[in-house]
């Protein structure tokens, strides 16, 4: 091989090995420009946020216009009526559609703004995507005689189907406060069935608990007592499904508003409940801090508020069905839940039932892991009542029986969970 063949072939691989990092170098470049583009914060959504703020900007300042050019509400809803595509409710303002108190909701231009009762125009999210509609970080006390009303009835016609989240964090409660105290209410005290939902503080001698309380005459699962020692409450409403959380954990369904007509428009408050006149009363005594309120996406799942599920070893599993005689016969699992060893663990049980014969009587256990002395540490989930009604015990027994403890909670006839 002469010097002229080794040249050439040297500089074959040499221009081989610049293409290969040229290739490279162009992908990098090239992902990069996407992400610039096309990216979470790039140019396309930036152009698209900077035009949605530009008219929602836009709408703002017609609304606004229209508040500042007349005095009380009869002016109001003749400016308003004025300014094409503007809505209440869903629909245009006109005598039979007018605002009749503020703070009020109003749309413009896929817009959402409240009007409050300061004649305030304030802009609150894009129609369709989250968007909140009260919002306050700053802790706020309260000394058994005032409240927050945030303006928004839960429970109307025009808003009982939106997907809703609220959450706030419990501070303090204070020392005086009595049998159930509220701290949260949407519900009407008009009388049975109270539709709507209630969050109460109670008090049983030294330790004070958190109830959660759901009324209707639809499909409620129950009153619900969360441990004195938690700080965050969050309540979600998706596709006419009510749930519970505190502290992070896992959301519980409370209550089924499919097919609720039983409209009220009492708004939901902070630090009170409100009757039939919207009076205040019950009040609470403490203070309450990052108390939000939003409707969330027509899309958003429940599965979406609950934290990541962990990794579970499978520690018992019966695959095939099981007939009980109900007289003897049962299956031990061999597991003690409760036991030193296992409590702080976490764990997960589930099971079908297939059927519930008839002449059952009332009680007979379905699930048990409770020791049958006072304070019956442990959970009970058994048949409550001939009808094919299903009840959950949680006795608590963190030593002294009070503590830490849930309420029963019952299902109505029940065939298949």
């Amino acid at each position: 091989m002469n010097k002229s063949e080794m040249k050439l072939r040297k500089n074959k691989g040499i221009s081989m090995l610049a293409l290969v990092i040229s290739i490279i170098i162009l992908l990098i470049l090239a992902a990069i420009t996407l992400k610039v583009v096309m990216g979470e914060n790039g140019l396309i959504t930036k152009t698209k946020q900077a035009k949605t703020l530009s008219n929602s900007e836009s709408a703002r300042e017609q609304i606004q216009v229209a508040v500042n050019s007349g005095y009380g509400l009869d002016d109001l809803n003749k400016n308003l009526k004025k300014i094409n595509g503007l809505k209440f409710k869903d629909n245009e303002i006109s005598d039979l559609n007018e605002i009749q108190s503020l703070p009020a909701t109003v749309t413009l231009n896929n817009c959402v703004f409240m009007i409050d009762d300061d004649g305030n125009v304030i802009f609150q999210g894009i129609m369709g995507e989250d968007i909140i509609a009260y919002d306050n970080a700053e802790e706020q006390s309260f000394e058994g005689g005032n409240y927050l009303n945030t303006g928004v009835c839960l429970y109307s016609e025009e808003n009982i189907h939106k997907n809703f989240l609220i959450s706030f964090n419990i501070v303090e409660v204070g020392e005086e406060n009595v049998n159930h105290s509220t701290l949260l209410s949407s519900m009407d005290e008009s009388g049975s069935p109270w539709p709507g939902h209630n969050v109460k503080v109670s008090v049983d001698g030294n330790n004070k608990r958190v109830k959660f309380e759901s009324n209707s005459n639809t499909n409620s699962e129950g009153d619900v007592y969360i441990p004195n020692t938690v700080t965050n409450v969050r309540i979600i409403r998706i596709n006419d499904i009510l749930y519970y959380s505190f502290d992070g954990n896992n959301c519980i369904k409370i209550n089924d508003y499919t097919g609720f007509t039983n409209y009220f428009d009492l708004p939901l408050t902070f630090g009170a409940a409100l009757d039939s006149n919207n009076k205040p009363f019950r009040y609470f005594q403490g203070t309450l801090s990052d108390m939000t309120l939003k409707f969330i996406s027509d899309n958003a799942k429940i599965e979406d508020y609950n934290p990541p599920k962990k990794a579970l070893k499978t520690a018992y599993q019966h695959l095939s069905a099981y007939k009980f005689n109900g007289t003897s016969d049962y299956i031990d699992t061999g597991l003690c839940m409760f036991t030193a060893e296992n409590l702080s663990k976490d764990f997960e049980i589930s099971f079908t039932i297939d059927s519930i014969e008839s002449g059952y009587v009332n009680q007979a256990s379905i699930l048990n892991a409770k020791r049958e002395i006072n304070p019956y540490p442990g959970f009970v989930y058994r048949l409550y009542t001939a009808d094919s009604t299903i009840k959950f015990d949680s006795k608590g027994g963190t030593g002294n029986g009070s503590n830490n403890k849930q309420s029963d909670v019952i299902g109505k006839n029940i065939k298949i969970s």
